[in-house]
């Protein structure tokens, strides 16, 4: 779960680059289901734009107009991309989990296909779950180095010492994480009224909450309109 080689790099960082490691991976940990589409746009906005800078003189452009106009198509087609990358990221998660008792490549399509269907629809539970893992990885590493940078633990030998142990420490944080998420994003919609498409107060609604339908994700249920206080 934490490569050697991996860390080795981590430890040749300097301590404000562990620290924006940190600061990341709390950011994803938190606020990777409301974030995560900002991610999106923005590392496709910057890896097109590296494009049309690197590749603008091939195309008979200057190069800071080139990456202009990619980095900028690149970002406006991302906005399309979700769905696809919470199918793409499903389906990889589940064909790796299962592919040691699963080996053979049909197994592995079918497996990957399932797995992109659930997390399509699934997708508000999923992107919550899969952000906070990435999270939580990424702080281990953080955290490992910062520990390391000030002699306190050897962290190549404390990963080969616990190796059984960090799953269950990752797979924890996770789950904390994802729950963390969703009580902010309640927390967040709290001071909300209820008021339907038109705007006007919604009377006698009990212990329902009902959001309207371009009030974004509904972490409440995710099939339907309503959510629950």
């Amino acid at each position: 779960m934490f490569p050697s080689d991996i860390m080795e790099e981590v430890r040749q960082l300097s301590p404000g680059a562990l620290w924006i490691v940190v600061g990341i991976s709390a950011l994803l940990l938190l606020f990777g289901f409301q974030l995560y589409k900002f991610w999106i746009v923005l590392v496709s906005t910057v890896s097109a734009g590296f494009l049309g800078l690197s590749q603008g003189p091939v195309w008979g452009v200057h190069p800071v107009v080139g990456a202009i106009m990619v980095g900028l198509a690149g970002g406006i087609l991302s906005l399309s991309l979700f769905r696809l990358f919470a199918f793409l990221s499903g389906g990889v998660t589940l064909a790796l989990i299962t592919g040691l008792v699963a080996p053979g490549p049909a197994e592995l399509f079918v497996l990957f296909v399932v797995g992109g269907l659930i997390a399509l629809l699934l997708e508000r539970i999923w992107m919550a779950l899969a952000s906070s893992f990435l999270g939580a990885w990424l702080l281990g590493f953080g955290l490992l180095g910062l520990l390391d940078l000030g002699k306190k633990v050897d962290s190549l030998q404390w990963i080969s010492d616990n190796h059984n142990l960090l799953p269950v420490l990752v797979g924890a944080a996770t789950l904390l994480g994802a729950g963390a998420q969703y009580w902010i994003h309640r927390w967040s919609g709290s001071g909300q009224k209820p008021y339907n498409d038109l705007g006007q107060p919604l009377q006698g609604v009990g212990q329902g909450r009902y959001i309207p339908p371009n009030s974004g994700s509904r972490w409440g249920n995710p099939f339907g309109r309503w959510g629950h206080q």
